[in-house]
């Protein structure tokens, strides 16, 4: 049985899809946080009772886009018509929680009504969002990838593969007939995780300044680079013509490089002063592999850090971190507070927000699903 139907004009906006989409809205910035919560109401949002048999509801673009594209299944989204599918295309590319899976659907059946793919215009790379990432390697080298405004769009993406990486970057490269020095602060920012279909020796050329005036673009990602890969890429920063020999850091170019901090040299993470420490972003520490961080952080750097670099360190990374690590680590993020026991982040006392009220009432709207 369907809870709602949205292409019926009833009910008014206190309908539960009209709720739904508001609340997803509100939501979405912090999905990542209640992520089983989400899986659970995706299961009741479509079927109370049903087994996943063929009887599942198709969705309609308006259903698409007035709930979570993500909740459908890929049999679902299989069986929508090419039009119809087409009308909504802009709205399911937007949605970053889509599986592989779901994404592979939408691309196998969309490819028919877009044609070849060398033929595709910039307009229709974006509005194909998330879903350009299940191109083969073959359409991505077809793909023109001239437009630094479609480049930086799939730059942000997270779902490739890297074979894929190295594609969309091989065509960025021949197709506007760049070579890897010659790649300017714009064309860098603009690869974001693309920069990682990058080999590390062709990263080794990238101009360092250049590359040292993009990391305000790429300071808050999480590249999805190799070891290698990450060390080539903050070796350029260290050189000479970027930022310099990495002693004479200050606070200031630790906080500006962000979580490209996370490759450096083990050595060099245990050899970081206080002010530079201080300078590390919360995200980047949060990135550091947790035996890494529990054997390049001694004692004393852990107790410098701040609260909020403190509460960044997940459950993970203390779980690694000794008894010694722990009790500085400990005092640092209770800064002469009521002291107990650290438990990995995101698990001291929440401050009550519209995000965070919102994941409360859509736990209330699951509940509500389950007894209907």
């Amino acid at each position: 049985m369907r809870i709602f139907s949205l292409g019926n004009p009833s009910p008014p906006d206190t309908s539960f899809a009209f709720f739904a989409r508001r609340l997803w809205e509100a939501w979405r910035k912090r999905r990542a946080e209640a992520g089983p919560l989400l899986e659970e109401c995706r299961e009741r949002l479509h079927l109370k009772t049903e087994p996943r048999t063929d009887k599942e509801p198709t969705p309609s673009c308006s259903d698409v886009k007035g709930t979570f594209p993500s909740a459908w299944r890929a049999a679902q989204l299989g069986r929508m018509g090419e039009d119809e599918m087409g009308r909504c295309v802009e709205a399911l590319g937007r949605d970053g929680s889509l599986g592989p899976e779901q994404r592979r659907t939408l691309w196998t059946k969309l490819r028919r009504s877009y044609g070849p793919v060398k033929a595709l215009r910039p307009d229709q790379i974006l509005e194909l969002g998330c879903i350009v990432t299940e191109m083969n390697e073959r359409e991505l080298q077809e793909a023109n990838l001239t437009d630094l405004g479609t480049v930086a769009h799939l730059g942000t993406l997270t779902g490739w593969s890297p074979k894929k990486m190295r594609a969309a970057a091989v065509s960025f490269l021949r197709r506007g007939r760049r070579k890897v020095e010659e790649l300017g602060e714009a064309e860098l920012a603009s690869l974001g995780n693309l920069l990682c279909g990058f080999t590390s020796s062709e990263i080794r050329r990238l101009d360092p300044y250049n590359l040292s005036l993009a990391v305000l673009f790429l300071r808050e990602l999480d590249l999805p680079c190799t070891e290698q890969q990450a060390e080539a890429l903050t070796s350029r920063l260290y050189s000479p013509l970027g930022f310099g020999p990495i002693s004479n850091w200050g606070s200031e170019v630790f906080t500006e490089i962000g979580t490209l901090a996370v490759a450096l040299p083990d050595m060099v993470l245990s050899a970081l002063v206080r002010e530079q420490i201080e300078g590390l972003t919360p995200a980047a520490i949060a990135l550091i592999p947790p035996d890494k961080l529990a054997v390049v952080f001694s004692v004393t750097q852990l107790s410098w850090l701040s609260q909020e670099q403190a509460s960044a360190v997940t459950q993970d990374q203390w779980a690694e971190l000794g008894s010694e690590q722990k009790q500085a680590l400990v005092h640092a993020l209770y800064e002469g507070e009521v002291i107990q026991e650290h438990r990995g982040r995101n698990r001291a006392t929440p401050e009550w927000s519209i995000d965070s009220l919102s994941v409360c009432v859509l736990h209330l709207c699951c509940l509500l699903c389950h007894l209907l």
